[in-house]
């Protein structure tokens, strides 16, 4: 019995001191989690002492966790699903911090939970992210897990030290970071944009002429590599011809077609009988053509544009947006004239622009330019202007086959152009002289607030664009060289013009986009193909509907010489008076995919 005893006590204190033993396995649960093996064993060792440090008396556990393809599955979801099924996290709460990255599926995804949430504000995880991600493109695994457990371990300090998070308002890095994000990345963003331009005008060297510059067809595509963040939205191009990521910036893609698209879609409902827009690269002819209406941009300088909010001052114009080609005369007749307080007014006689509205185009001489009908404009669209221009021809019209070769740049051009014009005219809106003012602890914070949240994405965007353009060194291999091609290619539309009296084109590639059609801003600027050469030579031209896809309207636009409105209203009119189902009132109500 005592034998029998002492072997059961003997048994106990073993059991008990392997229970012992167990306790710090248990507790000792790693925090970098590499199911891919990613990390050689001293970079893991590392990197697992760097994250037993950083969650240390913090009551927050920091984890880093690498995986392989998760497929279609929402990155935050496998996210918080992994983090509760492992029992992740410190105490009661399971306060903590994870950032997922799967490696085969491109995503990356921050979470955090119990303590965790109060601790890292999404100011702060904005922060790590953008330190984080561009190491993941170089595919440096190992200093992005670095970066992101020194930047949690910082936070947490901080939140224990200060007794709140680290957050905009108590950053203690102050404006220089700030400043750094809000100029600092959109420059770059600027001068790759900028690269991609300029790599279409051949060279940087000084020359005389300005079909010098000129390459062949235009490719506006970055290729970085690619994750993605649902939250956020941010999307890093993948290497390859063609990405289908779902991610993109905060481009205005929305489907009435441009600034003035809530004119066009006020018409085209019937709130409105007429309403004015703004055309800088087709803001009128775009949103017509999306709507089944007439647009109308005139000859630069026929229409004042006192009181305009300045966007490009050498390409905005002032138009109108009608029902038909009858209330686009009559409405020209109100606004057209000279006015002293615009400096780039054309002073002339008045004239009266319903005598155009004339249906006969016998003899006149329409001309079809071959660049217009090329790659990026959709079957149904060439259809349907072949269509009209098949009608002109049986009305006595005669088509002219021409050539601008130099359309295919357009793009381009408009997109140096217009952002340096338009950084220049914005710059007056700083808080101090004009528009919104945001409050700020002094008046580098207060520029810096302002400018940040009173300009949308896409007008910082270009406003970065203009002064990168602008800027000194870049000045003569960007602006000046765009200028130059501006010039040629108002000299070949006047060549064109010695054969024929009006010039067909598409209004836009094809029907309206849906939303978030475009997941970057330089395929959406490709939507501006056939509007931005008419601007930048300063002509009139006018949209109307020519036909239906899928039960969404089709638009072809009639451009004419300078001062040349009565041609084109006649034209459309014409056109207009045979075909009066495509001017019909649309349907209300939703359009179903």
């Amino acid at each position: 019995m005592k034998h029998t005893a002492k072997r059961f006590a003997a048994l106990l204190a073993a059991l008990m001191l392997a229970l012992c033993l167990s306790i710090p396995a248990f507790a000792a649960a790693p925090l970098v989690r590499d199911e891919m093996g990613l990390f050689d064993a001293d970079t893991y060792s590392q990197l697992e002492a760097s994250a037993e440090a950083a969650s240390d008396g913090h009551d927050c556990d920091v984890y880093f966790l690498v995986v392989d393809n998760i497929g279609d599955t929402d990155q935050r979801q496998y996210a918080k699903d992994y983090y509760l099924a492992n029992g992740l996290g410190s105490g009661s709460e399971q306060s903590g911090i994870l950032f997922l990255l799967a490696v085969g599926s491109r995503k990356y995804v921050t979470i955090t939970y119990g303590g965790g949430v109060t601790a890292f504000t999404d100011y702060r995880i904005e922060q790590i992210e953008d330190a984080v991600v561009p190491y993941l493109s170089d595919n440096d695994w190992a200093e992005a897990a670095s970066e992101y457990l020194s930047m949690c371990a910082d936070t947490l300090d901080f939140y224990a030290e200060h007794g709140e998070p680290l957050d905009v308002d108590n950053d203690t890095s102050g404006w220089p970071i700030l400043l750094l994000i809000v100029i600092g990345v959109p420059m770059i963003i600027a001068g790759i944009v900028c690269g991609v331009l300029y790599s279409q005008m051949k060279t940087a060297r000084l020359k005389t002429e300005a079909n010098d510059y000129i390459g062949a067809g235009l490719k506006l595509r970055v290729q970085v590599d690619n994750y993605t963040h649902t939250d956020r939205v941010q999307v890093y191009d993948p290497p390859h011809e063609e990405s289908n990521s779902s991610g993109g910036s905060s481009v205005d893609s929305d489907g009435f077609g441009g600034s003035s698209g809530g004119s066009a879609a006020a018409v085209a409902a019937t709130e409105a009988v007429w309403a004015l827009g703004s055309d800088t690269g087709g803001s009128i002819r775009q949103p017509a053509s999306f709507n089944g209406i007439v647009g109308l941009k005139p000859t630069y300088g026929l229409v004042s544009r006192y009181g305009l909010l300045a966007f490009a001052s050498s390409l905005d114009q002032i138009g109108g947006l009608t029902k038909d080609v009858t209330d686009a005369a009559i409405l020209l007749n109100a606004i057209a004239g000279y006015d002293a307080k615009d400096s780039t007014s054309i002073p002339q006689d008045k004239k009266d622009y319903k005598k155009a509205l004339v249906n006969n185009v016998k003899g006149m001489k329409i001309g079809v330019p071959r660049e217009f009908f090329g790659e990026g404009i959709k079957p149904e669209t060439k259809e349907a202007v072949k269509k009209a221009l098949a009608f002109y021809e049986k009305e006595g019209a005669e088509l002219v086959d021409v050539s601008i070769p130099h359309i295919n740049s357009g793009v381009s051009v408009y997109y140096i152009i217009a952002p340096a014009e338009a950084s220049s005219n914005l710059a007056r809106y700083d808080g101090v002289g004009f528009g919104y003012r945001a409050e700020g602890k002094d008046i580098i914070d207060m520029y810096i607030k302002t400018r940040s949240t009173g300009f949308g994405e896409e007008v910082k965007r270009r406003i970065m664009l203009g002064n990168y353009v602008l800027s000194a060194g870049y000045y003569d291999a960007y602006y000046l060289k765009a200028l130059k091609v501006r010039t040629l290619l108002k000299q070949e539309f006047d060549e064109v013009y010695k054969s024929c009296d009006v010039i067909a084109a598409p209004s836009a590639s094809g029907t309206s986009f849906k939303f978030g059609a475009f997941s970057d801003p330089l395929s959406l600027y490709m939507e501006d193909i056939c509007t931005v050469p008419v601007n930048l030579i300063g002509a009139p031209s006018i949209s109307i509907p020519v036909g239906f896809h899928e039960g969404m309207p089709l638009g072809m636009q009639l451009i004419g010489k300078p001062l040349g409105e009565e041609t084109i209203i006649q034209a459309a009119y014409t056109f207009e008076q045979s075909h009066p189902e495509f001017t019909q009132i649309a349907p209300k109500g939703e359009i179903k995919a």
